[in-house]
C-alpha cells in the first residue's frame, strides 16, 4: 500500500552540535536504507522548513507506523493529521512509480 506522510522535525536548538550532527547522520543513514530497499519510494523536501513530504510503499498501517517510529528524530517530529492511504486515481496515465500490489 502507498502511504502520503509529510514529516516536519523540530530539533531543539540547544542541541550540542556533535549530537545534532550523529542524530542527523543516524537520520540519513536510515532513510536512505529504506530508499534502497523501495519501502520509502519518494522523498520532496518542503522549501524553507526542516520538513518533508514522502510516498512510502508498506505492507500496511503497522509496517508504517514501525518504519516512520523507527526514525532517529521520530521523538523531534511535530504530530501532523494530513497524512493517509493513497490509492491511483482513476483517470492517471503516470503509472512508472505506482505500486502494483
Amino acid at each position: 500500500m502507498l502511504f502520503h506522510v509529510r514529516m516536519d522535525v523540530s530539533i531543539p536548538r540547544d542541541l550540542p552540535a556533535d549530537a545534532r550532527a550523529d542524530l542527523l547522520a543516524r537520520e540519513k543513514a536510515y532513510s536512505q536504507a529504506l530508499q534502497s530497499s523501495g519501502k520509502w519510494r519518494h522523498i520532496w523536501r518542503i522549501a524553507g522548513e526542516y520538513a518533508n513530504v514522502s510516498i512510502l510503499d508498506v505492507a500496511d498501517n503497522d509496517e508504517l507506523h514501525e518504519i516512520l517510529s523507527g526514525r532517529p528524530v521520530a521523538r523531534l517530529n511535530r504530530p501532523l493529521p494530513d497524512s493517509g492511504r493513497l490509492s491511483v486515481w482513476p483517470s492517471t496515465r503516470i503509472t512508472h512509480w505506482i505500486s502494483s500490489g
